[in-house]
């Protein structure tokens, strides 16, 4: 885990660590919306064994193929897999750093932790992302 990413990269990579909940619920709402939308109308092909159901094919099939649904649950898979290989430590520093967002100054006090110590974990868990999305 020695190789180096770029700084771009490294500030992409923690803005979707900060993100991972939010896009969790994006995702939800994202799935709604398609369910809830009301269904395209067409015409079937007569004699077709899906006439009538052309509202529902079509919303089936905006689930499967939405761009950005789709590249949401990628990163959000990646995501849980890097934290369920996390040490009780390291996740609780996770849940500090990158859910609530706390200051630097207060982890380490809380932590307990060192401040290189800080910056070590947050470079080992945001490496972690980078190896799992294929960066590193």
């Amino acid at each position: 885990m020695d190789k180096k990413i770029s700084k771009e990269v490294r500030r992409y990579l923690e803005r979707e660590l900060k993100d991972y909940r939010e896009n969790k619920e994006l995702i939800k709402e994202l799935r709604l919306d398609i369910i809830d939308s009301s269904p395209n109308i067409t015409l079937g092909v007569p004699g077709s064994p899906n006439k009538g159901n052309e509202g529902q094919t079509s919303k089936v099939y905006e689930l499967i193929t939405n761009n950005m649904i789709n590249r949401l649950q990628t990163i959000c898979r990646k995501i849980e897999n890097v934290l369920s290989e996390l040490d009780d430590i390291r996740y609780e520093f996770y849940i500090r750093c990158f859910e609530k967002r706390q200051s630097k100054v207060k982890i380490c006090m809380e932590m307990p932790i060192a401040e290189k110590t800080y910056y070590r974990y947050k470079k080992y868990i945001i490496n972690k992302l980078a190896e799992e999305l294929g960066y590193i």
